[in-house]
């Protein structure tokens, strides 16, 4: 038993990126303690649905009235700037399509982004640690091009036009549409998100792609999409949720920055990633200011090498000699981190550099 045993009975959770990695032992910590957890993830996996078996045993166990459940959403899918209105299905699709992809408006931050100007945008993307290409480009399901030129075809094309499209608006009106007719699953999942931060009286945001790249390798889309996904993906949703905590009176937030973003520094090979995420530091300290005296209360981790599910023994390998022979976080212990965070409000405002006092 551990000194957080309890402490989170009766309160409504969400874990946004809980699913793997740190968030899913926050997921897990958190459920131990008596919380309610709404896990969020990308995508369906056998993994998620054997972490929320995991996560009910607790409470079958210890915890009756305690429900746990996941949401299963991808934020590339979603356009942000739509994110709180107060009912997406109100609007037709063409009245939808009009609010946000009017090319005239000024609001229109894409508009000089289109396929023709942008530069090529292949990029390496992972979650923190993870060393993974992710394919960001969404198939149509008419798509009966073979393996090996389907591949050729994303080394090629997709990068530029495809992000191109997310930031123009264009990828959302094509592949999500009027949420409630095309893709009532995106509907779905969106509305149960929502409903969800309504519900939260706790929140962390662990979600937080990767992008490894030099400045000068760094596309105009890259920067967009890097900065939307680390930085204002996550003020969005505390935001949204902060209204809720304030009418309660009681609220926690826990957000997560990147290795050595705690504070502003030089990286080479990370910048885009590095400023949004550095971003986070103010971030936390900006919810601090405006709602804590209103009860809720925000800190944030910025966590060094961290062992997780994602990582290989070779790779571990690798980041312990970085390391200098030291060895990596466990996820587990930043969940108990999280959890004492989120335990003491005389931590409002607190930005924990856990690294173990790494320094390159």
């Amino acid at each position: 038993m551990n000194s957080f045993d309890n402490s989170f009975c009766e309160k409504n959770a969400l874990v946004v990126g809980g699913s793997g990695g740190i968030g899913k032992s926050i997921s897990l910590a958190l459920a131990k303690s008596g919380a309610s957890v709404t896990v969020h993830g990308g995508h369906a996996s056998e993994k998620f649905d054997s972490l929320l078996r995991e996560m009910r045993s607790f409470s079958e166990s210890e915890f009756h009235s305690r429900k746990h459940r996941q949401i299963i959403l991808d934020f590339e899918k979603i356009n942000l700037e739509e994110f709180d209105k107060k009912n997406l299905a109100q609007f037709s699709n063409e009245d939808f399509s009009e609010k946000i992809h009017d090319e005239n408006s000024p609001k229109n931050s894409g508009e000089n982004f289109s396929e023709k100007n942008l530069a090529s945008c292949h990029c390496r993307v992972r979650p923190d640690n993870l060393d993974l290409k992710t394919d960001l480009r969404v198939k149509p399901e008419d798509d009966k091009r073979d393996a090996e030129d389907d591949k050729k075809n994303c080394e090629e094309n997709f990068s530029e036009e495809i992000l191109a499209e997310k930031i123009n608006g264009k990828f959302f009106e094509k592949n999500c549409g009027n949420f409630a007719t095309k893709n009532s699953d995106e509907f779905s999942s969106l509305e149960n998100l929502k409903s969800a931060l309504r519900e939260s009286e706790i929140l962390c945001v662990c979600y937080g792609p990767f992008l490894q790249k030099k400045i000068s390798e760094t596309s105009a889309c890259e920067w967009i999409w890097t900065t939307r996904l680390n930085l204002a993906l996550p003020g969005i949703l505390a935001g949204y949720a902060a209204r809720f905590m304030e009418k309660r009176g009681f609220g926690r937030i826990l957000f997560f920055g990147g290795t050595r973003t705690n504070q502003i520094n030089g990286f080479k090979t990370n910048a885009a990633y590095a400023a949004a995420k550095t971003g986070i530091a103010s971030l936390t300290k900006s919810f601090a200011l405006e709602f804590g005296e209103h009860g809720i209360y925000t800190a944030a981790i910025f966590p060094g090498f961290v062992k997780t599910e994602y990582i290989s023994a070779k790779k571990r390998a690798e980041y312990e000699k970085i390391l200098g022979g030291k060895k990596m976080i466990c996820a587990d212990e930043v969940a108990r981190a999280a959890l004492f965070l989120l335990s003491d409000p005389n931590l409002n405002g607190t930005l924990l550099e856990m690294n173990g006092g790494w320094r390159p």
